[in-house]
């Protein structure tokens, strides 16, 4: 899978945050098959589950916040992963959004975090 840690300063945030997802937002899927392309906006935004640092978010922290966590800790080999990342560069390297949503308390969901990137800057940080 791939490991991802995240630091964001929540001082300004006075209601609880839950619901952790994370989604992709533009040519993300750049070369890939249909069949990807296809399934993909159905699963997205797909929940995280086993965040470390999750509970601070639910507690109305007034400090800087760690999220740690693993996409596809047991169903993405580093082969598969590879795979999809040099399709993606291969199709242009199109610059795309990693977006990481979250439910606050009574407003509705709104992003924690916003990620430009391209596909090569996640296969050099591999």
């Amino acid at each position: 899978g791939l490991h991802v840690q995240i630091s964001t300063d929540l001082r300004r945030q006075a209601a609880p945050l839950s619901a952790l997802r994370i989604t992709l937002v533009g040519p993300a899927l750049a070369g890939q098959r249909a069949a990807i392309r296809v399934l993909a906006p159905t699963l997205l935004p797909f929940r995280l589950t086993h965040v470390r640092g999750a509970h601070t978010l639910s507690a109305r922290s007034s400090t800087t916040t760690d999220l740690d966590f693993t996409l596809g800790a047991k169903q993405l080999s580093h082969a598969a992963l590879f795979s999809l990342v040099d399709t993606a560069v291969e199709a242009g390297d199109p610059v795309f959004l990693i977006e990481l949503l979250c439910e606050c308390d009574g407003t509705g969901t709104m992003p924690l975090a916003q990620i430009p990137t391209r596909a090569s800057l996640i296969r050099a940080s591999l």
